[in-house]
């Protein structure tokens, strides 16, 4: 998973492309600053993945059994619906909610039932399954072709990050945050604060 690149990385930091000394560690900065990123954001991940995800015919249904939710990933669309009772379900019957996704991100955190409910037959946990594209991303239209692509603000978050580290290594600066005694108390600096604030504005909270 990545949600930029070296030469990205490196134009950032107005590093030439074509220099090549320190790629393995600035590829390990992009790795902790893509860590730095899962933790504060409660493991949300911002680029699409494939994959099949697992419900509760009762826990994860409205009352009515109408609508399925998927509430803990961010679903993007869906390839393939197997109900509770072992029946494929006809993707024509079913839409995903809300319909107007947030201005944020195009995901959808629930599949409603046209016609039909959602059901099983021996038990209800873990007999949905839903197979198709997750993550938290951005809808752009590329050349006529529907494109999702992490958000800009995360890779932004990402160089900031990732900077940071690369800049660490070589620092000498340190900031004063409290006294003691005579002499200043002396720590490293953190974590850029503006990173930050934009990973847990898209923290996950439900």
């Amino acid at each position: 998973m990545a949600y930029g690149t070296i030469a990205q990385l490196k134009r950032y930091l107005g590093i030439v492309v074509a220099e090549t000394s320190d790629d393995l560690i600035l590829e390990e900065c992009l790795d902790r600053a893509t860590s730095v990123i899962h933790l504060f954001s409660g493991g949300r991940r911002f680029e699409p993945a494939a994959m099949t995800r697992w419900y509760d015919a009762v826990e994860d249904t409205s009352y009515d059994h109408k609508i399925l939710h998927t509430t803990d990933d961010d679903l993007i669309w869906v390839t393939a619906i197997q109900n509770g009772d072992g029946s494929a379900v006809d993707l024509t019957d079913v839409i995903l909610t809300p319909d107007s996704p947030s201005p944020e991100a195009w995901v959808h955190h629930g599949i409603r039932f046209l016609e039909g409910s959602w059901t099983y037959t021996t038990r209800s946990f873990h007999s949905i399954s839903v197979t198709g594209w997750w993550g938290w991303v951005e809808r752009r239209n590329v050349g006529g072709k529907l494109t999702y692509i992490t958000p800009a603000s995360i890779s932004q978050a990402l160089m900031r990050m990732a900077g940071f580290f690369y800049k660490e290594k070589d620092s000498q600066v340190f900031e004063v945050t409290g006294y003691f005694g005579e002499g200043a108390m002396i720590i490293p600096p953190g974590f850029p604060v503006g990173a930050l604030d934009i990973i847990k504005s898209l923290a996950r909270k439900i």
